[in-house]
């Protein structure tokens, strides 16, 4: 989850399925967009494939011209993240390509179970517009070196594309690998096809918003395995959706409460296991336990924050030093003016000006020990995983639902926890940096 704004070059049918869109694209339309209907009759499947292809390559044509610069955000304007494209040392690429292995290796073997079924065709998309994709791409064709494969940046091979899934069959694998969300905006479509016809999927987004200083950072952030860290996750899942009182201590002082007094939505786990699920697969690095208040005006008290997404960069921004916000029946209605960064105060103001109000709403427990405050990812849906307490600031989410709730809310942006210390029902379940359950 980031920042969410409804894009003006979809249709209405294409922005219901934009789960996880990011931007308002252009304020011209598509000439291109056109209603997806939801029937699965092959014909029109076959269709809303060609489209989904179609339409990436348009979105990706768009928005090369805009990657340089973000214009200050204001409401209903475009703002593009920064693109590191820059080279590295061949030694050093070489040596994060041996890195990424066992963790690739471990994505398909026990999260995708690619190996399970001899016949699985893979299908291997990816661009070459930065460093940490060709890296990526390096590390799934050492392990994959005789899949299917499709650069995304050349139009002659997107075309090809569409044939190619078509050819795929139940079980199959699709992996995406991209520097930007020039086509991922489209790519939730692609995987709703994909899911439809039973193909698994494995994505990697956004990563040219992260600098090669967190190379490292997110290739080890793709190591958490669900066998290993699964039962903590599914106890903490067992804990929450028991909940009827937890109290988050957080500040340098301990000195600040957040009290949640209410129950809790039935908490949902992205752990990178599927088993038994209908779909298999999604976005990659994982580690996340994730709920809601049912009574959302439930929230009260102070706590501070130590990271949140810019608005004129869509990045991760840590904090010089945590700094306090009040809540107030489950609205932010404080901050302290002396150390709260002037992005975070721009991003509360965004916030305010498209909803009236900045609402919190879901309850986030990461547990991907590979990111912190001292190895940050630029990247919202990747750091979101870090092991602690993120919660989400706007009305918009599309998981959870509440009456009342307008469908056409904008606005879901993460901010991150100072946390110390957290007690659900008396049972203290995270102290000393860590989870104790």
């Amino acid at each position: 989850c980031i920042i969410h704004y409804r894009c003006p070059c979809d249709s209405k049918m294409q922005r219901s399925l934009r789960l996880m869109a990011r931007a308002v694209v252009s304020p011209a339309r598509s000439q291109g967009a056109t209603k997806i209907s939801n029937r699965s009759r092959v014909a029109k499947s076959r269709l809303n494939l060609h489209e989904s292809i179609q339409n990436r390559t348009f979105c990706t044509n768009m928005t090369a011209a805009e990657t340089n610069g973000a214009p200050e955000a204001q409401p209903g304007a475009w703002v593009s993240p920064p693109m590191f494209t820059e080279s590295i040392d061949s030694e050093l690429k070489r040596s994060l390509v041996q890195r990424a292995l066992p963790h690739v290796e471990h994505i398909l073997t026990n999260c995708v179970r690619a190996f399970d079924d001899p016949g699985c065709n893979i299908l291997l998309l990816y661009d070459d517009k930065c460093e940490l994709s060709r890296i990526l791409t390096q590390a799934y064709k050492l392990i994959l070196p005789t899949c299917s494969m499709a650069r995304m940046d050349d139009p002659e091979q997107v075309q090809t594309i569409p044939a190619r899934i078509d050819a795929m069959k139940a079980n199959d694998l699709v992996i995406g690998i991209q520097t930007s969300n020039s086509y991922q905006l489209n790519e939730y479509r692609l995987r709703i096809e994909l899911f439809r016809r039973k193909i698994k999927s494995v994505d990697h987004v956004h990563l040219g918003i992260m600098p090669p200083s967190q190379y490292a950072t997110y290739i080890d952030s793709l190591a958490f395995d669900h066998r290993k860290d699964g039962p903590r996750a599914h106890r903490l899942k067992s804990i929450v959706d028991q909940a009827k009182r937890i109290v988050v201590t957080s500040g340098p002082n301990n000195d600040a409460q957040l009290i949640y007094e209410s129950t809790m939505e039935p908490s949902l786990l992205n752990l990178g296991d599927y088993t038994g699920m209908e779909n298999v697969g999604g976005t990659f690095p994982v580690g996340e336990v994730f709920s809601e208040p049912h009574d959302l005006t439930a929230v009260n008290g102070d706590t501070y924050l130590f990271a949140y997404p810019s608005p004129s960069t869509r990045c991760i921004e840590i904090a010089p030093e945590p700094f306090r916000i009040r809540i107030e029946r489950g609205v932010v209605v404080d901050y302290d003016a002396a150390k709260a960064p002037g992005a975070f105060v721009e991003m509360l103001n965004l916030i305010k000006a498209l909803e009236q109000e900045a609402v919190v709403r879901e309850f986030g427990l990461g547990l991907n020990r590979a990111a912190n405050a001292s190895s940050p990812l630029n990247d919202v849906t990747a750091f979101e995983r870090q092991l602690g307490l993120h919660f989400s600031c706007g009305k918009k989410h599309n998981v959870f639902k509440k009456p009342g709730m307008k469908k056409n809310t904008r606005m879901h942006v993460d901010l991150f926890v100072d946390m110390k210390n957290m007690v659900i029902d008396n049972q203290v379940v995270f102290a000393n940096g860590d989870f104790t359950v």
